[in-house]
């Protein structure tokens, strides 16, 4: 912690803080130092905050971290490192320190100048939906799954039909799993990220959006862009049983017809 106080506002030592910093990442998650791993992470953000505010009382120092520079190197290393920080948080178990990484990276991409570059994007939302799996918010983790696939089918053209496959059947599975009783909740969110306690809230904040779908609204979409068809054929044929050909009081007089 002593050596990363003294490397944390200097440009030319910024590469070597990193890497100390996602080491003692890997330190805590090898010997599963789930204590010390939080108190590291309350660490980088008091840090952050320091750079935050060094950058703007040096604007003109050539030596400070600006994470606002144009090149973005800076701010890139900042998001590289807080990934690692969330991929650990998330193998150790500590939800609620993954949660506060997540917010802390949707923060550093709104300072970003330029748009953050699609793989980054899609990993983004990739560790949002399985925040919120964990926390029970399924038309979130859908609506997350639904922002990765379609970065992936805009941006990677090398994609194989085997992973177009899972990650359709995944996102099927998704929307399918979520309660009919969410069509009659009101998904509207109104408060700020730094305004509200309700996590649900900050959550739907951090897919970037202000008002989240309802589960007919997710399965709509999904039949549209026909992410059924691509699917598992076990799943595409599972679809109309569940969906479009349910009827949950009379299955066995169904069956008989």
């Amino acid at each position: 912690r002593a050596i990363l106080d003294i490397l944390r506002n200097k440009i030319t030592m910024e590469v070597m803080y990193h890497n100390l910093a996602r080491m003692a990442f890997d330190f805590c998650k090898r010997y599963e130092l789930k204590s010390d791993f939080r108190r590291f992470c309350d660490t980088l953000h008091s840090h952050l905050k320091s750079i935050v505010q060094y950058q703007e009382d040096n604007k003109n120092s050539p030596n400070a971290v600006k994470l606002n520079a144009e090149d973005g190197e800076s701010l890139r290393l900042h998001m590289e490192t807080r990934f690692v920080q969330l991929s650990t948080a998330m193998e150790l178990g500590s939800w609620q320190k993954a949660f506060e990484t997540v917010e802390e990276l949707y923060r550093l991409m709104e300072m970003s100048p330029r748009p953050i570059a699609p793989q980054m994007m899609a990993a983004y939302y990739e560790r949002v939906a399985l925040l919120c799996w964990h926390a029970d918010y399924k038309v979130m983790h859908t609506y997350a799954a639904l922002k990765v696939f379609t970065l992936y089918q805009k941006h990677n053209r090398s994609m194989t039909q085997e992973t177009v496959a899972r990650m359709a059947s995944s996102l099927l599975v998704g929307a399918l799993s979520i309660p009919l009783s969410e069509n009659s909740r009101t998904q509207a969110i109104v408060t700020t990220l730094e305004g509200s306690s309700d996590k649900s809230v900050r959550l739907g904040q951090l897919l970037h959006t202000s008002s989240l779908p309802t589960r007919d609204q997710l399965v709509a979409e999904i039949i549209e862009r026909g992410i059924v068809e691509l699917a598992a054929p076990e799943l595409a044929e599972l679809y109309p049983a569940l969906v479009a050909d349910f009827e949950p009081l009379f299955p066995s007089l169904r069956d008989a017809l």
